[in-house]
């Protein structure tokens, strides 16, 4: 069974859906219908933003390195037999010498 007072409230929800619908496509016309800027960006800028740009770039690598070591550390490298034994005879070989 519905209420009168739930009916109410929908066509309240469906006029503001509606309302804001057409908020929304006026603000899409009007930055489409912008005129064209006519600037230039000088070499002081240009430079400016490359590096801002190879920055990010350096910084988004050596973010996910550290990640990358902090996953192996966590989850541990298991060494192979081979590996153990060649280390363990370098290092006999450091102590003969």
């Amino acid at each position: 069974m519905v209420h009168a007072g739930n009916t109410s409230l929908h066509k309240l929800q469906v006029a503001r859906g509606r309302e804001m619908r057409r908020v929304g496509y006026g603000i899409a016309l009007y930055i489409s219908a912008t005129s064209v800027a006519h600037a230039y960006i000088d070499p002081g800028t240009g430079s400016l933003m490359i590096q801002g740009l190879i920055a990010a770039l350096a910084s988004v690598a050596v973010f996910w390195r550290h990640i990358v070591a902090r996953l192996k550390t966590f989850f541990g490298r298991q060494s192979g037999p081979d590996e153990t034994t060649e280390s363990s005879d370098l290092k006999k070989q450091a102590v003969d010498d």
